[in-house]
């Protein structure tokens, strides 16, 4: 399965120089690049993809820049050289905001969230048959606000039910 990158080997050679970029894939580079990029989408995607939509966040510019970060750190791993110091701090920083994304303690600033995660309102009555409780109204017949779209229906399985003998 195609891995969607969230930056460019050209982000990644601006934050580090060209040169520094290529001491470190000097072989096979447009392997081991596509490995690097694809590798800090990766672990992009396994902070946000629960709260966010994949196909949205391609167009985010503060997953570009969190991803660039990353591979940066990834691409300094890639032959055991030291990592340098503001280098690791860019990824601990990127780490530590997807992190508190994950949790729900920050938004990003230009992707909407995902419908999974939305507070969904619901109608709810009483019904006393086939035993007294609260039951949620279809949203097909009893719907104020438009046509429902990616949820998932908590409908009663008795409404239609026919108790007649």
């Amino acid at each position: 399965m195609a891995v969607t990158t969230y930056c460019t080997w050209t982000d990644v050679t601006n934050r580090i120089s060209a040169d520094a970029a290529a001491l470190r894939v000097d072989d096979a580079s447009a392997a081991a690049q596509a490995d690097i990029l694809e590798t800090a989408s990766v672990e992009v995607n396994g902070y946000l993809q629960l709260n966010y939509d994949v196909s949205t966040l391609v167009l985010s510019n503060w997953v570009k820049f969190k991803t660039r970060d990353i591979a940066v750190y990834l691409l300094c791993l890639r032959r055991n050289h030291p990592v340098p110091v503001s280098v690791v701090a860019l990824y601990e920083k990127a780490v530590k905001d997807l992190e508190k994304c994950q949790l729900g303690q920050m938004r990003l600033p230009d992707v909407p969230e995902g419908k999974a995660n939305v507070p969904v309102l619901s109608n709810q009555r009483v019904t006393l048959s086939p035993f007294p409780r609260v039951v949620t109204t279809n949203p097909t017949t009893h719907r104020s606000t438009g046509k429902q779209e990616d949820y998932i229906p908590n409908n009663d399985r008795y409404d239609n039910f026919d108790y007649s003998i």
